[in-house]
This record gives C-alpha cells, structure tokens and sequence, in this order.
C-alpha cells in the first residue's frame, strides 16, 4: 500500500505543477529511464543490489510501478520544472532533486521498509544513481546517443564494482521472454 501512496503523491504533484504539458518533448527521455530500469532488474537476475519490498503488492506489481510510473513521474518532474537561464538556478533545482530522492529512498529503506539494500548497495550509491538520473535526464533530449554510451559504460562499471553475473544465456529469446514473465506480469 505504500507503493500506491507513493504514486498517488506522486501522480498529485506531476497534476499541481501540469508536467503532463511537457509530456510530449519529454517521453523520449522518460522512455529511457523505464528502459534503464529494465536493465536493472535483466543485468541482475542473479545478485540484486538492491529490490522493492512491500507486504500487500505482489514484487511484480511494485516493480512495475516502480520502473514505468514512478521513476518516470520524478523525472517528469525534475525535467518540467528546470529552469530556462543557466548558472546557479539549474545546479540548485538538480541539487534539490539529487537530495530530496535519496532522503525518500534513505526513508524508504531506514524507516518505512519499502527497499532493502544487498551486496555492499548502500544509500551513498542511490545518491550516485540519482545524480546520474537527473544529469543523463537533462542531457538526454540534447544528446542521447552520448547519454547511451555513458549508461552502457556505466552500467558495466556498477557490474564490474558488484561482481554481477553476466551470462550468455541470459541472451537466448526463451531466457529474455522468461524474464519479462517473471520481472513484470
């Protein structure tokens, strides 16, 4: 039920600020973060570092709200409400952003037991990964094939520093269509 909360909060702010108007210039961007969140949970199949908890919602039910809606309306968000002019404005809006989600996600696994953390993840590394959203979000409209190539070798560096299991298999159609069943439906 916290995840509902959440999303429905959420949902309640992306309305009071009317990011649904940005929407359109911005779905690419929020397409990529989803995608990103996909890749998490493919590339971690055998060692999570970090994974949803909830007592009422299946973890395929929170997952998905998760990956496709709530990671995506704190994006939406965050891009909607940077400003136009450079300089000091645009680094407070994405040090407001950076700080306020990892507090959520330092409550969420310290308090309200939303998250829980595995394998050396602590919340300094959230910080890393909110840092990353927010700046690879803002520069991916401008230049996605760079932000591409950025979260591929980002993504190898957080496999590398976590010794996650890559496996060939895990490649194969039948194993990919398994992992969608058993990730999100």
């Amino acid at each position: 039920m916290k995840h509902i909360i959440m999303l429905l909060v959420l949902i309640m702010i992306n309305g009071r600020y009317k990011t649904w108007r940005r929407l359109p210039e911005n779905l690419p961007t929020l397409i990529y973060v989803a995608f990103i969140n996909l890749i998490y949970y493919f590339v971690s199949q055998k060692k999570k570092v970090w994974e949803f908890r909830s007592n009422d919602l299946s973890l395929k039910k929170v997952r998905f709200i998760q990956s496709f809606l709530a990671t995506p309306l704190i994006t939406l968000l965050y891009l909607s409400g940077v400003p136009y002019s450079l300089g000091k404005s645009k680094v407070m809006h994405f040090l407001l952003y950076t700080g306020v989600s990892t507090f959520f996600e330092w409550l969420a696994n310290k308090k309200l037991k939303m998250i829980s953390f595995y394998n050396g993840w602590n919340i300094q590394w959230s910080l890393l990964i909110y840092i990353q959203l927010f700046l690879f979000a803002h520069l991916y409209k401008k230049y996605p094939m760079i932000i591409w190539l950025m979260t591929i070798l980002s993504i190898d560096q957080y496999v590398r520093l976590f010794s996650i299991p890559i496996q060939q298999e895990m490649f194969r159609p039948s194993e990919i269509k398994d992992f969608l069943e058993n990730t999100y439906y």
